[in-house]
């Protein structure tokens, strides 16, 4: 008992490491338009009726993402309003917080308690007394003293270099904006001080929608994303929680719907929903989109828009 109860305790600064470091351990408001959280608790879009707090003299304009740097806006956008310099500092403060001597007492108790273990099980196989200590000692010593010294020197939470956190944002992300498979569209308001700046990361983005052009090929014996010939298929739309029920969406919606029908030969839009998920079902239809009732399938139905 005493060696579970060690390990837990000194096991909190790894989690708390991995809490930090991996943002598909944190809770965010990052959906895709097959109503999955991609990362998170929160299984809804535009399913909670939250306050509506965005003014409305603060204007939002759209725009496409083109560049870089506004990809890691959006990336920024979907792990919580968080660039990498704040991700940075997130585990600074959280690596700060733990006070160092309890932290070097917990690691040296650690490698005690592995000791007990080990010379406990030394002693039982049948070895001397003298065999069992030195167990105990290796043990003690090495490991305790080990995670002792790196719990000490801030350890117990592993902190990103700038380049290694920018790489996490990339391939966690925007992996396919970067490849160029994906397109996407962005919400963005130029007042970064608006909700105590949470914005600020995000160079002023609060919404984004990406999508990927399907059978362009019409030659194609079988096409390769079924029936539907030229299409936009919108994978992922975000805005985040502090700003929606605001027509944000639907300004993103109507942004890209402008932008394909200007800029490509697509006969229509797909997109997938659960059929339970009636506020998005009833923003998509607003939007012009209905339901293709041959391609929906437990509980969930293809929406489509011809043009």
């Amino acid at each position: 008992m005493l060696l579970f109860s060690l390990f837990l305790l000194s096991s909190r600064g790894f989690i708390a490491s991995a809490f930090v470091v991996n943002p598909s351990l944190k809770t965010l408001s990052f959906f895709n338009l097959n109503h999955h959280a991609v990362a998170g608790t929160d299984q809804s879009l535009y399913a909670r009726g939250t306050t509506a707090v965005f003014a409305s003299s603060i204007p939002i304009e759209t725009e496409l993402v083109e560049t870089e740097q506004s990809m890691m806006n959006v990336a920024a956008l979907r792990n919580d309003c968080r660039d990498h310099l704040l991700m940075i500092e997130q585990q600074e403060a959280k690596r700060d917080s733990f006070d160092k001597n309890k932290s070097l007492f917990e690691g040296l108790g650690v490698g005690a308690a592995m000791g007990v273990l080990a010379g406990g099980i030394a002693y039982i196989q049948g070895q001397s007394i003298e065999k069992a200590l030195q167990e105990f000692a290796v043990f003690a010593v090495a490991v305790g003293g080990s995670i002792g010294y790196n719990n000490y020197n801030g350890g117990r939470v592993f902190v990103m270099t700038e380049a290694a956190a920018i790489n996490r944002l990339r391939v966690d992300y925007i992996e396919g904006l970067l490849r160029g498979g994906d397109m996407a569209m962005v919400a963005r308001t130029k007042n970064l001080k608006f909700e105590d700046g949470r914005y600020q990361p995000t160079n002023g983005v609060v919404g984004c929608i990406d999508w990927q052009l399907r059978n362009l090929n019409k030659s194609e014996a079988k096409k390769k994303y079924g029936k539907y010939p030229y299409h936009a298929h919108f994978k992922n739309m975000l805005v985040d929680e502090g700003v929606r029920r605001q027509g944000i969406g639907s300004k993103l919606l109507n942004a890209a719907e402008k932008y394909l029908r200007s800029k490509t030969d697509i006969e229509l839009m797909t997109l997938e929903v659960d059929d339970k998920n009636i506020a998005a079902v009833k923003l998509y239809e607003a939007a012009g989109f209905s339901r293709d009732g041959a391609a929906s399938t437990f509980g969930r139905s293809i929406m489509v828009k011809w043009f």
